[in-house]
């Protein structure tokens, strides 16, 4: 993990790492490898968003708090102010105000790190496969991401399973919390790990690799149809930028 996690920050020239810190499993594992690549040409920092939703959010945000004093990781602590619309749903409204927090803090040459595994890659891949979408939504997520000007999204364990981060975290004793909503079925993504998908496993143990590698063959088509259509326009684009008809 911490040699994937080193390569990605090189390969992209990243001096100022932030940590996407919720408090839970994948990002405490994020947080502990960012911990230990620390250096000179590398500054590492952590952002929690508060969204208020839990009667526990509080607590998860000096659990977080805790953490990053212990590893000597400044932490940037964002509640969130507003409300869902009633038009909304609550899984929406909060990844939009998590990008909109990140993008507050994006820097130059910096990347806000998201601790999204192999499985979260399946679940994506499925929920697009459900909404009927062509190949730039069953591409699902990209290990990197353009961001805001000069930033990056990356996403460092999304070749890793939950098992692995599990397996970490315990190796090095690791203190993670518990979001109670992840056992809850009315949110679409939590229904197909909990029902679906161990469905699936029945049939072929090895779904959640399986879908993954899909998500990533759908990737790398719509890369190259991208390229395919820059290259016709190439040809029928003229020096005053205009589209030569004929």
């Amino acid at each position: 993990m911490q040699e994937t996690f080193k390569s990605l920050l090189i390969k992209n020239n990243i001096q100022i790492l932030i940590i996407a810190y919720s408090g839970g499993i994948d990002s405490t594992v994020l947080l502990h490898l960012a911990s230990q690549l620390q250096s000179n040409s590398l500054n590492v920092k952590a952002i929690h968003i508060n969204h208020g939703l839990s009667p526990n959010a509080d607590k998860w945000e000096m659990h977080c708090q805790q953490q990053c004093d212990q590893l000597k990781i400044p932490l940037t602590i964002q509640r969130v102010q507003t409300q869902p619309q009633k038009s909304q749903s609550i899984e929406a409204w909060a990844r939009d105000e998590r990008y909109s927090a990140f993008q507050k803090h994006a820097e130059q040459r910096s990347a806000i790190a998201l601790g999204h595994h192999q499985e979260d890659q399946a679940e994506t891949f499925l929920l697009q496969a459900i909404r009927g979408s062509g190949l730039p939504g069953l591409s699902a997520m990209p290990a990197t991401k353009s961001f805001t000007a000069g930033s990056l999204l990356i996403r460092p364990l999304l070749g890793f399973t939950k098992q692995q981060s599990i397996d970490y975290a315990h190796e090095n004793q690791l203190i993670w919390i518990e979001d109670e909503s992840n056992t809850s079925t009315k949110f679409r993504r939590n229904a197909l790990r909990h029902n679906i998908i161990p469905e699936l496993e029945k049939i072929s143990p090895q779904v959640t690799q399986t879908l993954a590698r899909a998500a990533n063959h759908c990737a790398e088509a719509q890369s190259l149809l991208k390229q395919y259509v820059e290259q016709d326009l190439q040809q029928i684009i003229e020096s005053d930028r205009s589209l030569n008809i004929k």
